[in-house]
């Protein structure tokens, strides 16, 4: 409900200030319409003198030009300084990143990149909403890959850590960061795709065509200034309606890359402002986006038959220009040379959009940080199979109850009531170890760890369009992780009542199978289940904990915290009392599992 209202108040804001720049530039203009009205009249009816009055306008004019571009200035720095804190979560179009985001993730990351089934089960949208505070498309884009593609390279996360604790401590820089990066803004239209589609600069005929009309178009104009007679002067009109034709005819063809063509130019401009940041912090970062910057100019010239699509003028010199363009079919030309452009520089341009995504991902993170009440710097080693977590937090829950839990080559088996804590702890350890290796910042008091591959299987679900059952679905998911425990990163996997989709006897037996299997492998796991007779038949590869649920009066209640050992307190019979099931049930159902337990407890 908060975030609601912190969106909708953000919405109004944002309207309100568009408002009062509509309202001063219309107030301004009438105000200079009425001097030069003024002295034109008071010129022709009183003194010529007056007429000097109209020249009046032109320093008013450079003044309120001043005045808005300050008052501009203003009110980004007040929206960079609200929205960096904002508590809204804004709303994602996850589609788009989730295509964007492979262009930009490094390519060596993508063996250790989260699948769709652990991304929803730790309900990354959500994390990644609230994470997100960037001003760009491309640094939307730059965190997503950040949370889809964790790395396992220690001096990569470490170098990530390091400029984020720059932008988070020096507010003059970070501002000056951002607000080069709102000039270039968010579009939903960039993608990287329309860039590098060469279906069109492929074809020759196209090419070489308007070559020819273009060449006999200046021969007749060539031909009208030797020989002015009618047949050359026919000749040039009917030449420039052809090529007027084409040219629009062209330009239609072209318009869908128009978007991306225009974002780019912006993004180029934008890095060669970013260049100009003098801070030793950033003086690396900062030189390689001034030589990428550099580089790509030339692509920013070219994009001009782009540019007059967007800022059409009516404008004499502007309509000369456009015919002259359209004659000599020069936006064909200038497309097939931009075209070459981005194919020659593909590596730069790409290294340049990242940098400037990264960079804005930076900021976001830091804003996160400043936002969160408890976080940490991972330590991240390569010490074997290690995981140290201590006062580790939910990042999505506001009153999350803090657990620690230490594992070193050894698994975790937690065991618990209903409602006890057990998935919502097995998600937080996911996270938490996801957010180390992809924004270096854990929402917990200390978090020591190797890199892992992040799995889970918490939330599986049938599939009727495949006619696949929960227990088939579940079998499939723990043969993919089965599978990836043969690769060359360690594996850390969060499990929630494994095979649970089938009965009792098979589950336990499959499970207690394919645990004490994965325990001998590459991998830490975390399982949690109801059925503590798998506890007692695992080997000592795995540590046994459990949430403890007391009850007091006719309610049980836990505390959500973590306990080492097996001490289990049956209260799902004590839930239907609690809901008003008829007390026989609930009688019967306690003397029924009693009978149950000391079967099998004969048969051990």
């Amino acid at each position: 409900m908060q975030s609601t209202l912190d969106r909708m108040k953000f919405v109004v804001s944002r309207h309100l200030a568009g408002m009062r720049i509509v309202a001063s530039s219309f107030l301004g203009n009438s105000l200079m319409l009425l001097l030069a009205g003024t002295s034109i009249y008071l010129g022709a009816s009183v003194n010529p003198a007056f007429y000097w009055g109209c020249l009046a306008v032109i320093p008013l004019q450079w003044a309120l030009s001043v005045h808005r571009r300050k008052r501009a200035a203003k009110a980004r720095q007040l929206q960079i300084r609200t929205q960096w804190l904002s508590r809204c979560d804004p709303e994602e179009d996850f589609e788009w990143l989730e295509v964007e985001h492979e262009h930009l993730c490094d390519a060596a990351e993508v063996d250790c990149r989260v699948d769709g089934q652990t991304w929803n089960d730790l309900e990354m949208d959500r994390v990644f909403s609230r994470i997100d505070r960037t001003w760009t498309s491309l640094g939307e884009v730059s965190l997503y890959a950040f949370l889809r593609t964790p790395v396992s390279h220690l001096e990569q996360i470490r170098e990530r850590i390091r400029l984020v604790d720059v932008l988070q401590s020096d507010a003059e820089l970070r501002e000056a960061v951002q607000k080069r990066l709102a000039r270039l803004g968010k579009t939903r239209r960039f993608r990287l795709n329309d860039l590098e589609d060469n279906r069109l600069s492929a074809n020759t005929f196209i090419r070489n065509a308007c070559r020819v009309l273009a060449g006999l178009s200046a021969l007749s104009l060539a031909l009208v200034a030797l020989f002015p007679v009618k047949e050359a002067l026919l000749a040039v009109i009917v030449l420039f309606s052809l090529n007027m034709i084409v040219a629009a005819w062209f330009r239609w063809l072209v318009y869908w890359q128009a978007n991306a063509f225009l974002y780019l130019t912006a993004a180029i401009s934008c890095g060669k402002s970013l260049g100009g940041i003098e801070h030793e912090s950033l003086r690396l970062y900062v030189e390689e986006l001034t030589e990428l910057s550099n580089k790509t100019r030339a692509i920013c010239r070219k994009s001009r038959l782009f540019e007059q699509e967007r800022n059409a003028s009516a404008e004499l010199p502007a309509l000369m220009l456009g015919y002259a363009r359209a004659l000599f079919l020069l936006d064909v030309s200038d497309y097939f040379r931009l075209a070459e452009l981005v194919q020659t520089h593909k590596t730069s341009i790409r290294r340049l959009l990242k940098m400037i995504g990264d960079l804005d991902a930076f900021q976001a993170i830091a804003s996160y940080r400043k936002r969160f009440p408890v976080y940490c710097e991972p330590v991240l080693v390569d010490d074997g199979l290690v995981l140290e977590c201590e006062d580790c937090r939910h990042p999505l829950l506001d009153d999350a109850v803090p657990n620690s839990i230490s594992l070193r080559a050894t698994n975790a088996f937690v065991t618990g009531s209903n409602a006890s804590g057990k998935s919502t702890f097995l998600r937080t350890i996911a996270l938490n170890a996801l957010l180390a290796q992809s924004i270096g910042t854990v929402p917990a008091a200390s978090y020591r760890a190797c890199c892992f591959r992040i799995l889970t299987s918490i939330s599986i679900f049938d599939d009727l369009s495949e006619s696949k059952s929960l227990y088939r679905a579940e079998a499939e998911r723990m043969l993919e992780i089965i599978q990836a425990t043969e690769g060359p990163h360690p594996i850390l996997c969060s499990m929630d009542e494994p095979f649970k989709g089938t009965n009792s006897p098979e589950r336990i037996g499959a499970t207690i199978a394919t645990l004490n299997h994965l325990g001998g492998k590459n991998i830490l796991l975390l399982v949690a289940s109801h059925h503590v007779q798998i506890a007692l038949e695992l080997g000592p590869r795995y540590d046994v904990f459990h949430f403890p649920v007391s009850v007091d009066g006719e309610r049980s209640e836990s505390n959500y915290l973590l306990h080492r050992g097996l001490d289990y307190e049956f209260n799902a019979i004590e839930t239907l009392a609690e809901i008003g099931f008829p007390p026989a049930i609930v009688s019967s159902a306690k003397a029924e599992t009693a009978r149950v337990l000391g079967r099998e407890a004969a048969e051990k």
